[in-house]
Formats: C-alpha cells, sequence, structure tokens
C-alpha cells in the first residue's frame, strides 16, 4: 500500500518545522511593526523581557547586540523552567545577562517588596503574557512596571483568540485608556491577531 505524508518521527519533524516556519513568520511582522511604531526602541540601554520561548525569540539577535554593548544590559522573566534553561545554555555572546524563572505577578510582588535599586530597566517589554493574567491583576503588574521603567509595551492577542493557558480577553481600549498608544496586526478575535501597546513613563 502507498503511503502518502509524514509518519511517525518524521511527521514529528515536519510539524517541528512548519510551527518554526509559522512562528517566524509572525514573529517577523511583529518586529517590524515594533520598529515601525517605536522607532527609539532599540536606543535605550537596559531591558527587561516579559516572556519568550524556543519558538517565540525575535529580539533575540537585538538582545544579544545590546547585551553585548559596554552600555547594555538584557534581562528575561520567564515561567517555563524549560524555556529559562533553553536562554541559560544560549552560547556566548549570551542574550540575557539574568535568566528569572518565575511568574510575573510574584515577581512584581518580590521587587516591590525589595529596597533594591537594581530592580529598574530603561524598557520593559510583556510579550503575549497580559492574557494568561487575571484581569484585576494586570493593572497590579503594570503599575509595578511603570514605576521601574521609562518606557513600558506590551503585546496581546486581539480580543477571544482562544489558546492554551489565556483567561483574560482584552482588547486596545483596556490598554489606551492607562494613557497606552497601540497598533493592531490581524483582526478582531482572529488566530495570531496581535496587539501592539507602548507607554513612555514620565
Amino acid at each position: 500500500m502507498a503511503m502518502f505524508g509524514w509518519t511517525g518521527n518524521n511527521a514529528k519533524h515536519e510539524y517541528e518545522l512548519q510551527r518554526k516556519n509559522e512562528m517566524d513568520s509572525i514573529e517577523k511582522a511583529r518586529l517590524e511593526q515594533l520598529n515601525r511604531c517605536i522607532d527609539d526602541i532599540w536606543g535605550w540601554e537596559s531591558f527587561l523581557n516579559i516572556g519568550m520561548s524556543e519558538y517565540r525569540k525575535h529580539y533575540i539577535e537585538t538582545f544579544r547586540d545590546l547585551n553585548n554593548r559596554t552600555d547594555g544590559q538584557v534581562d528575561l522573566v520567564e515561567l517555563d523552567k524549560n524555556n529559562c534553561e533553553y536562554f541559560e545554555n544560549m552560547s556566548d555572546p549570551k542574550p540575557f545577562e539574568n535568566v528569572y524563572c518565575a511568574e510575573i505577578v510574584s515577581f512584581c510582588d518580590m521587587i516591590k517588596a525589595s529596597e533594591s535599586y537594581r530592580w529598574g530597566w530603561d524598557v520593559m517589554i510583556w510579550s503575549h503574557g497580559p492574557e494568561t493574567v487575571e484581569f484585576t491583576r494586570i493593572h497590579k503588574v503594570i503599575d509595578e512596571m511603570s514605576r521601574r521603567c521609562q518606557l513600558l509595551i506590551c503585546m496581546f492577542p486581539f480580543g477571544n483568540c482562544g489558546g492554551d493557558g489565556n483567561i483574560t480577553v482584552l482588547y486596545p481600549h483596556h490598554f489606551e485608556i492607562q494613557g497606552f498608544q497601540t497598533d493592531i496586526i490581524g483582526n478582531k478575535d482572529e488566530k495570531n491577531s496581535h496587539v501592539l501597546a507602548w507607554k513612555y513613563i514620565k
């Protein structure tokens, strides 16, 4: 009997390749949006990136370059232990100076309780994470972030787009009423839609 398609390990490899190509295309569009909307994004000295995986790492080369500058520092907060180990084990130049394996609300509670001056960055990027946090706690995180950066960037799906771990449906107005500017890729409630929200902290 003739067999068509992929089976076994080949099927897994093909799926992973398709997944990577799909994510590369999505993340390339999001990076282009970021550069278009925030033209000074990479001119800052220190960054905290919140949420990154092997499939979502479109800033990685930029972060490597920034972290390799004499005045640069780039840190990561990531909940998934495997993702943390993946980035900690990347070869030099490493993309992140510090990797904190923590849930973002707990991380904010920790730095709020600390009196150390070290907990501050020029830019904070919370990438496709707000939708995984209860709505009332999102504002708590944003308030704490706003005390510790000069430019706050949040990214999230445009509406009810499904997805594992997503518990809060967000729209641009939820951030615009807090002083954020927004830009959208895709349509409301559509898979892989994307909202970029950013605010300069005075």
